[in-house]
């Protein structure tokens, strides 16, 4: 496996855990808002565990292309807002069963919840850091729903009779995954540069976002 691929492994267990957290049934319609980075490996994981419907909301069409060729069933090129009528009409005008917020935007979490069917829930994958300016929807007592953390702090690095699932079997997995080209990591990066345009590239990553994804530093 090339090194600027297995480098993403860290990344690999953050979204793992939340898709587990998640608890995806075979099946079940999921959005995620946000297809960064870490929203391109959530596609993924919610394709590989049989999601029906992978919806993907986000406002840039570059990073719906990506979210199209791994997995998303449907690209919604808007906010979370916006997408509501799209995402209840795609669902039977249900709602999807899981959402995943994962954009630390803290405008986004009170839309999000207004997209999932009663009873369903939300995983947050993203936190905005300030959580007081957050605010929840309505729904979230009417309709039942949960909202889920995840966190890489939340599995121990080592495997127990009690916690297979640790650090050391995520990556495992993930590097699995990788290998045999169940998810697919080389299309999301963007740029190679060397260490000495580091503030260039970091510079580029907040000016254009549409086009700039996945940044690997050439250290040789």
């Amino acid at each position: 496996m090339p090194d600027e691929e297995a480098a993403w492994t860290h990344l690999g267990l953050i979204t793992q855990l939340g898709a587990r957290a998640a608890e995806q049934l075979l099946g079940e319609s999921v959005a995620i808002v946000g297809a960064g980075l870490l929203g391109q490996l959530v596609i993924q994981y919610a394709f590989v565990q049989g999601a029906k419907d992978v919806i993907v909301i986000d406002t840039s069409a570059a990073r719906l292309a990506n979210a199209a060729r791994h997995g998303a069933t449907l690209t919604l090129q808007m906010d979370a807002k916006t997408a509501k009528q799209r995402v209840y009409d795609a669902t039977a005008g249900s709602g999807v069963d899981l959402v995943y917020d994962i954009t630390g935007n803290a405008k986004v979490l009170g839309p999000a919840l207004g997209l999932i069917r009663r009873y369903g829930r939300l995983v947050l994958l993203g936190d905005t850091g300030h959580t007081s300016e957050q605010n929840v929807a309505p729904e979230l007592i009417v309709s039942g729903l949960r909202i889920i953390g995840a966190h890489a702090s939340h599995v121990p690095e080592h495997a127990t009779e009690f916690q297979w699932w640790s650090m050391v079997r995520c990556y495992e997995l993930f590097l699995d995954y990788v290998a045999r080209g169940r998810m697919q990591i080389r299309p999301l990066i963007t740029h190679r540069v060397k260490p000495t345009e580091a503030p260039a590239i970091y510079d580029l990553l907040q000016r254009d976002r549409e086009n700039t994804m996945g940044v690997v530093f050439d250290w040789s």
